[in-house]
């Protein structure tokens, strides 16, 4: 495979998954030595995805996520497809280009939406997942194309800024809002 690549995840066959921003969303089958390519499939519009571009994906909760200009989509392995994630969808509210997905624990994530605002969601008991925390403090301050988010702790979380990092102390932000 000769594609460079800025996210690559594993999922749980076994298999990886490798998005292109302008080359598409692979899946790579190997053998069981892993060193030689049993097959290379490429996902898009036939396979429930709006485009080729724009494509990033995640490992979450033991899934396949998929996010690009349209919205999250969790693969499904029944159908060999993207489905639309609209519970997800719907608890990030109107939509935004997503342009940085990072798993916290499997019951929750942050995300960074169109470099303006950063979202912290959970799932709760029911299994729906709840925006707690939307910071609009670094609002423009995020480094495009190179936004990372770092979980240190329960309370501390290191963002990358233009500026350098920043350490975004929770309980403190929770206290002022």
């Amino acid at each position: 495979f000769s594609e460079s690549s800025r996210f690559i995840v594993q999922d749980k066959l076994e298999e990886f998954w490798i998005s292109h921003g302008n080359k598409g969303l692979f899946k790579i089958s190997l053998n069981h030595n892993l060193d030689s390519i049993l097959n290379i499939k490429t996902y898009g519009k036939d396979e429930g995805l709006n485009s080729l571009f724009n494509n990033s994906v995640y490992n979450f909760d033991n899934e396949i996520i998929v996010t690009n200009n349209d919205g999250l989509y969790k693969y499904n392995y029944t159908n060999n497809k993207f489905d639309a994630w609209h519970e997800l969808n719907s608890a990030i509210g109107e939509f935004v280009t997503i342009q940085k997905f990072v798993v916290e624990s499997n019951n929750s994530f942050w995300i960074i939406l169109n470099n303006e605002k950063i979202m912290h969601l959970s799932k709760n008991s029911k299994g729906e997942f709840l925006s707690d925390m939307t910071i609009r403090k670094f609002n423009r301050r995020l480094a495009g194309s190179f936004e990372h988010i770092l979980p240190l702790d329960k309370n501390n979380t290191l963002i990358a800024t233009l500026e350098g990092s920043a350490i975004f102390d929770i309980d403190k932000y929770k206290q002022n809002t």
